[in-house]
C-alpha cells in the first residue's frame, strides 16, 4: 500500500528537517509527504520543498486542525494517511512500520502512536506523557465505550494513521473544532462498528512545557470542546482525570522535588479553572474568549457560532 504523510507546518524551520530526514529514513518509508504551510515567514516553505515535499499553501486564518487535515487529505495518494505535527519526531526507524502494522493486518482502520517526552521537558510532562502513553498497546472497538467511557475516544493526531477509503466513507474530521478533532473522528468510528488501535511499539517524541497561562487556556478550549460536542454526565470518564492529578502529585513527593509538587499543584488549579470556565463559555463575551483561548483564531469568524454536529 502507498503511504501519505500530512504535516501543517507554521514556522516549522528548526524541525521540519529532522522530521522529513526521518520519516525518508525509515523501514517502511512514506510515497509521499504533504506539508499544508500557513503563511510561514521563517521558510519554512523553501525547505520543504528543498526536502521533496509537496506544499500546500493556506492563510492563516484559514486553518483549523480538522479542516486543514482535511484538505491536504483531498490532495494525498496513499491507500494510509499519515497525520503528523511539525513537533513531533519518530524514535526509531520502525515507527512507520510499527504505526500501520494494526492497519495492515487487517486488525483496525486506524491507528496512533505511543507519544514520549524530550529528554529536556519538565517533570510534569514526562508523567503526563507516561501516563496518557504507556506502553502496552490495545485494540478498541465499540464495546470498550461500556468499560472505558470517554476514555475509549483517545486519539492523538500529533501521530496517526488511518486507511483512506474509511476516512473518507466516515466524513473526514469535523471540520470548524476549536481541538480535538482526532477525538471526535475515533468516537465516529468506534460508534460505526470500526476497531481503533493503540500502537504503543510505535514511537514518538513530543511534549510541550506550557506555562500555567498557557495551561489554563488549552483547558479553556478543552472545556469548550467537550461542552459542545459531547455530552459529559452520560459518557463516564472513569475518575481518570482525578486519577492523574493525585498519582502526579505523590510522583513530585516521591522525588523529592518540590519545586515540581508547587507547580503540579498550580498547573492542576489552571487546569480546573480553564476547563470549568470553557464548559461555560456561551455566557462568556466573544472578545474575553479570544483572550482567553490558545487557539484565538477560532473566534474570529463563524465558525464559533456554528451548529456543532453531535449535540
Amino acid at each position: 500500500m502507498n503511504i501519505s504523510v500530512i504535516i501543517p507546518s507554521l514556522n516549522a524551520v528548526t524541525v521540519l528537517e529532522s522530521l522529513v530526514t526521518s520519516l525518508r529514513g525509515q523501514i517502511t518509508p512514506p510515497n509521499e509527504i504533504i506539508v499544508v504551510d500557513s503563511e510561514s515567514n521563517d521558510g519554512t516553505p523553501r525547505l520543504a520543498h528543498d526536502l521533496g515535499c509537496t506544499i500546500l499553501p493556506i492563510c492563516r486564518s484559514n486553518f483549523n486542525h480538522g479542516g486543514t487535515r482535511n484538505l491536504a487529505y483531498l490532495h494525498a495518494q496513499g491507500d494510509i494517511v499519515v497525520f503528523m505535527t511539525q513537533d513531533a519526531l519518530p524514535v526509531d526507524p520502525f515507527f512507520l512500520q510499527h504505526l500501520l502494522h494494526p492497519i495492515l493486518s487487517g486488525k483496525a482502520v486506524a491507528s496512533y502512536a505511543r507519544q514520549v517526552a524530550y529528554p529536556d521537558a519538565s517533570a510534569s510532562e514526562k508523567f503526563a506523557r507516561n501516563f496518557n502513553y504507556p506502553p502496552v498497546s490495545q485494540l478498541r472497538t465499540r464495546s470498550s465505550i461500556e468499560s472505558m467511557g470517554l476514555g475509549a475516544y483517545f486519539f492523538s493526531n500529533v501521530s496517526s494513521a488511518i486507511r483512506k477509503d474509511v476516512f473518507r466513507d466516515v466524513g473526514m474530521f469535523a471540520d470548524g473544532v476549536i481541538m480535538n478533532e482526532d477525538m471526535l473522528m475515533c468516537a465516529k468510528l468506534l460508534n460505526e462498528g470500526h476497531a481503533v488501535a493503540y500502537a504503543a511499539d510505535a514511537q514518538v517524541y513530543h511534549s510541550h512545557d506550557y506555562s500555567l497561562q498557557q495551561t489554563f487556556q488549552r483547558y479553556f478550549d478543552i472545556g469548550v470542546f467537550f461542552t459542545r460536542h459531547f455530552d459529559m454526565p452520560n459518557l463516564a470518564t472513569n475518575g481518570r482525570g482525578v486519577s492523574y492529578t493525585r498519582k502526579l502529585l505523590l510522583h513530585t513527593i516521591r522525588q523529592g522535588d518540590l519545586s515540581a509538587f508547587f507547580y503540579a499543584v498550580g498547573e492542576t488549579a489552571a487546569k480546573f479553572a480553564g476547563f470549568t470556565l470553557g464548559k461555560f463559555e456561551r455566557l462568556v463575551p466573544l472578545m474575553l474568549k479570544r483572550r482567553l483561548s490558545m487557539h484565538s483564531g477560532f473566534w474570529q469568524d463563524n465558525r464559533s457560532q456554528n451548529k456543532v454536529a453531535g449535540r
